[in-house]
């Protein structure tokens, strides 16, 4: 408990900005523009205490919506001779939106002095000294681009951005509302709060499905069941998951950079342990030891094969997702949308399968049996909740896109704290099925006075 403590502490203390730092490599300088970071400022508002957005900006009049302190410094031993010029773009149409297609990943302005039109442009200092630029804006938070140009240079040494090393910092206006988070980007806000809370959640969770385990343990004569451990199996690649990327969010709000691949690697396990958990919904629905059916070979290498060509469909989404990132795009292009769409239809698919197989099953037992009357509401209620639980992702990614479209700093954010809600509910409510005090009644396990355990009911698969 006191590490938990310790680690909202740790969590929730005051941070360093985002920070984005590096080296100018030779493919990102071929066109002599090279873009190192976006950023989501929130709107200027009237004072600390107000949530309002200025409809319009005078700079100098309006607080400001946040700063980005950089510092740029040329190669050690080479004098520049050409004119370098630092551009920021707004997510505006006539802005970044005349430069770069969201949706293909090109550029649409392939001339250097063409895409510096669109921006605001002042001269980069590449004295390695600190230097800020304020930004201003209302209406509503929005994504700047931040770019370093050279339009007269010609790739030659002095007159070339390969090489230039960049340390960047990010600062959202400071206001009472957002204590803790104004150095994280609009789409972030929260998400490092919203990892610590389900981290915690999963630990109390954790512990009363332990219990509920070892009750089973007890009562089974020292045996469980194996879709029991299968699925403590599934909370523990959660439990994980929400670890790793909890991680990176908080060293992130430490350091302003975080560690990406807990991030990435706990996303990967998060689609894993939802897939596998729906498989295992799918082989109870089928009448797998709640009923005396024996599934045949050809259904389980069906359901096996089915929901591994989803997992890796989801894990080839995020795998590009995470090689393609680029400071160009907050947003997947249009390719990457159209996999998404693949895999919620898949989504779709597999509860509908759910539902008819826990129908089948249902309509398959004597209602008159009462013996049977526990096992037919078991599968009514894996068809009805669980159906309506798969269909709530690709329900909610689908609106998550739409919204997306209009205000992208809404997406990540919502879209994480729904899916770490959802699954965390189905799990809990999974462990509800199987509490030890009426788990019997649906799968035929022997009470705490039996004497033995029936091969029948945990051997089967």
């Amino acid at each position: 408990m006191l590490a938990l403590i310790s680690l909202l502490v740790l969590g929730l203390s005051s941070v360093d900005a985002r920070r984005t730092q590096g080296v100018v490599q030779a493919k990102e300088s071929e066109d002599q523009f090279f873009v190192f970071a976006n950023f989501c400022f929130d709107c200027s508002t009237n004072d600390v205490d107000s949530k309002t957005c200025f409809i319009a900006n005078t700079p100098g009049v309006n607080p400001d919506a946040g700063t980005i302190v950089y510092t740029l410094k040329y190669p050690s031993g080479i004098t520049p001779s050409a004119s370098y010029r630092l551009v920021s773009y707004s997510d505006l149409d006539n802005s970044w939106g005349q430069v770069y297609d969201v949706n293909t990943g090109k550029y649409l302005a392939n001339d250097c002095e063409e895409r510096e039109g669109f921006g605001n442009v002042k001269i980069a200092d590449l004295d390695g000294v600190e230097h800020d630029t304020v930004i201003y804006q209302g209406l509503r938070p929005r994504f700047w681009y931040f770019a370093l140009s050279c339009c007269d240079c010609d790739g030659t040494e002095g007159k070339t951005i390969e090489g230039i090393e960049f340390d960047v910092h990010f600062l959202n206006d400071k206001t009472d509302w957002k204590v803790h988070q104004f150095e994280f980007g609009v789409d972030e806000f929260s998400l490092r709060g919203t990892y610590i809370a389900f981290f915690v959640f999963y630990i109390v969770y954790l512990f009363v499905h332990g219990w509920a385990v070892k009750e089973h343990y007890s009562i089974n004569g020292g045996t469980v069941h194996k879709f029991i451990v299968i699925f403590s199996g599934i909370v523990m690649i959660e439990l994980i998951s929400v670890f790793l990327s909890m991680m990176h969010w908080i060293t992130y709000g430490q350091d302003g950079i975080g560690h990406q691949v807990y991030f990435d690697v706990g996303q990967c396990l998060d689609i894993f342990a939802r897939v596998l958990f729906m498989a295992l919904l799918l082989f109870l629905a089928e009448g797998w030891t709640i009923s005396t059916i024996t599934l045949p070979s050809h259904v389980k290498a069906v359901i096996v094969g089915s929901f591994s060509f989803t997992f890796v469909s989801y894990a080839i989404l995020l795998i590009w997702g995470f090689t393609s990132r680029r400071a160009e795009r907050v947003r997947p292009i249009l390719a990457q949308q159209v996999l998404v769409y693949i895999i919620m239809a898949a989504f779709i698919f597999f509860a509908c399968w759910l539902m008819f197989s826990s129908y089948k099953s249902f309509a398959g037992l004597n209602p008159n049996d009462e013996s049977q009357k526990s096992k037919r509401n078991l599968f009514l209620f894996i068809g009805v909740l669980y159906g309506l639980w798969i269909l709530a992702v690709p329900v909610v990614e689908y609106v998550g896109i739409v919204v997306a479209s209009s205000s992208p700093w809404v997406y990540q954010r919502t879209l994480l704290t729904f899916n770490l809600s959802l699954t965390l509910l189905g799990f809990a409510l999974f462990t509800g099925i199987i509490w030890p005090s009426h788990a019997s009644k649906y799968f035929g396990e022997p009470t705490r006075t039996a004497s033995a355990v029936s091969d029948t009911d945990y051997q089967r698969l």
